[in-house]
């Protein structure tokens, strides 16, 4: 086995860990969230890209060592939620998890909120009955492909090496 290959069993085997450990179910979410380094007075600005009940995923190229105290503060229209917590994992170049403590009856009240309307914002099987009985044409499809492409470049969710890729993709 090469030392690449059993390095990426040994992630691989960490971030399994790292999911059967999970508390609670994570949910698609996209804000911003300030990220203060108790310890150092450092302050991040980072985009959420899951969260729960129990904590977030912040999507950040350097992220904090694991163990680093922090307070997250998310806001969401004129909502805004604010915790203790630790960064449980870390991912260079990716993000990391972050932990929730200290969250207090109102902040906990707040994620369920926005656990609850990311749950209810999934297609329901009605929905997915309709779309599969109505099948668009491929022109149709790959218009949609290409403007869900640039939206979400738009949004600064895609590169413009993703969008180079997916285009390439798209049009093989």
């Amino acid at each position: 086995m090469s030392q690449s290959s059993s390095q990426t069993d040994k992630i691989f085997r960490e971030r399994s860990a790292e999911a059967e450990r999970r508390s609670s179910e994570r949910h698609p979410f996209s804000e911003l969230a300030e990220i203060l380094v108790a310890s150092a007075g450092t302050r991040l600005t980072a985009r959420v890209a899951d969260i729960s009940v129990a904590g977030c995923y912040v999507d950040t190229i350097n992220p904090l060592a694991v163990g680093t105290l922090v307070r997250v503060k998310i806001c969401r229209e004129d909502a805004e939620f604010v915790s203790a917590g630790a960064v449980r994992n870390a991912q260079p170049g990716m993000g990391m998890g972050i932990a929730f403590a200290e969250v207090s009856d109102t902040g906990r009240a707040l994620l369920q909120k926005w656990v609850a309307e990311r749950q209810s914002s999934s297609l329901s099987p009605a929905s997915s009955d309709l779309l599969a009985q109505d099948p668009k044409p491929p022109e149709y499809q790959e218009t949609l492909a290409r403007r869900l492409i640039e939206l979400l470049h738009k949004r600064r969710l895609l590169s413009d090496g993703d969008v180079a890729v997916l285009l390439r993709d798209q049009i093989l």
